[in-house]
């Protein structure tokens, strides 16, 4: 799939009405073709911060699901929380970055 094809594929789907949780698998694939990865995956969250949805295309086991979100998600040592309502405040705030 082309650059410019990946585009149209994501317009097409962004113009068919659907909710969000029922259009991101294929927009996530879609994407990929733009932004290569191994996997991807997309979360909802309130206005405090907490995550009320979710979407991945590789989930971990339970267990370790509650062991990230504890040692990322909910620690104060990462703030991943206080960093996400920080970021969707600010007028611009979507980012990108390689670890």
């Amino acid at each position: 799939m082309t650059q410019t094809s990946a585009l149209v594929e994501i317009r097409q789907l962004c113009q068919l009405g659907l909710d969000a949780a029922t259009i991101m698998p294929a927009l996530l694939r879609a994407l990929r073709q733009l932004i290569p990865s191994d996997s991807a995956g997309f979360f909802w969250v309130d206005e405090a911060g907490d995550m009320i949805d979710l979407f991945a295309e590789k989930l971990l086991s339970p267990l370790l699901m509650r062991r990230y979100f504890e040692h990322y998600y909910d620690s104060p040592e990462h703030r991943f929380r206080e960093k996400f309502v920080e970021r969707a405040a600010r007028r611009d705030n979507v980012i990108s970055f390689t670890p």
